[in-house]
């Protein structure tokens, strides 16, 4: 039905002719208009994709008490497994006493790591499997609290990314994330709201009543091509910039519009690989993001979209992927 009604209301604006930010910000101002309208007019009516229909199941009750639950994700080469080992022992060796620690390995197994429950071996596999057992866990416990980690570094080894993984894991880790406020759902050594929003370097803590309303991450990477790769505006777009291929792993956590993000690092880190803090560092637990815009507003994310058009790109993402868009508090 969205779809007959936009091709009736917006004919003049699919034929305009002209460049793509204009093209696009008309084009997709004109479909939010078109949703909005019908979601008013058929308040119970679904507009996601038939695809989503598969992601939402009804959660599996559970009697487990609720606790901070880590989920790591430990990928081992044949020829890393020596690396693998100290990356374990160096990230296990900052995980509270109090949390339970619980290991979903890819590759070639470590048998040994301390303190945790290995609960999945594969011998391949990605991110998405991991988070789809911490969703899992989420949808059956909702009032609890999850940390993701993973051992980053031992695919690509390299001083840059040893410090990389500590600046991540040293905020997963923390009291200050796993104590966060109410007015947080999701925290991380540091949130950034562009190219797409997401926790650079994928390791954060979230309350399960937010992950909760999540899609299944086994499916996110395809209901995301599904809304960037059939629409011609955005088929050469780089993957990066809004949240595909293996990135959709890494934007997955700050999908929904009601995520409420705060981060700890008050370094002048933005994103990427530029200026990553080394060492231990003060942890100043604040709201996300905690700059202006400008701050995240790099060559890289010039290259995607502007604000205005990125603005736009994002209502509809949220529109296809939960049918929902952000309260104007949020905004």
């Amino acid at each position: 039905l969205a779809q007959r009604a936009y091709l009736i209301v917006c004919p003049r604006v699919r034929g305009v002719r002209g460049p793509l930010n204009k093209v696009s910000s008309l084009s997709f101002g004109c479909f939010l208009v078109v949703h909005m309208v019908l979601g008013v007019l058929f308040p119970r009516l679904s507009f996601s994709s038939q695809a989503d229909s598969s992601f939402r199941t009804r959660a599996p009750s559970s009697s487990e008490p609720a606790s901070v639950v880590v989920f790591y994700n430990l990928f081992t080469s044949n020829s890393s497994v020596s690396l693998s080992q100290d990356i374990v022992k160096e990230q296990m060796g900052m995980v509270p006493p109090d949390y339970t620690v619980r290991v979903r390995s890819i590759g070639s197994p470590i048998n040994n790591v301390p303190n945790a429950t290995l609960i999945k071996h594969d011998d391949e596999g990605n991110e998405e499997g991991t988070l789809s057992l911490l969703w899992d866990y989420c949808r059956a416990q909702s009032d609890g609290t999850v940390v993701y980690i993973h051992n980053k570094g031992s695919y690509h080894p390299s001083p840059q990314n040893d410090s990389f993984r500590r600046f991540l894991t040293q905020a997963a880790l923390s009291k200050h994330c796993s104590h966060m406020q109410a007015s947080c759902n999701v925290c991380s050594s540091r949130m950034s709201p562009l190219p797409h929003p997401h926790t650079p370097g994928n390791m954060w803590v979230a309350k399960c009543d937010y992950v909760g309303k999540l899609m299944n991450p086994i499916y996110f990477r395809q209901a995301m091509n599904e809304i960037y790769l059939n629409h011609s505006l955005f088929r050469d777009i780089p993957e990066w910039c809004v949240g595909l291929g293996r990135f959709a792993a890494e934007h997955w956590i700050l999908s929904h519009p009601d995520n409420m993000p705060c981060d700890l690092s008050a370094s002048d880190y933005a994103w990427g690989y530029r200026g990553i803090p080394n060492g231990d560092y003060h942890m100043d637990l604040k709201a996300a993001p905690r700059y202006g815009l400008s701050k995240y507003t790099s060559r890289l994310a010039r290259a995607c979209q502007p604000p205005h058009v990125y603005v736009v790109t994002l209502m509809k993402e949220y529109a296809s992927l939960y049918n929902q868009h952000p309260s104007q508090s949020r905004w």
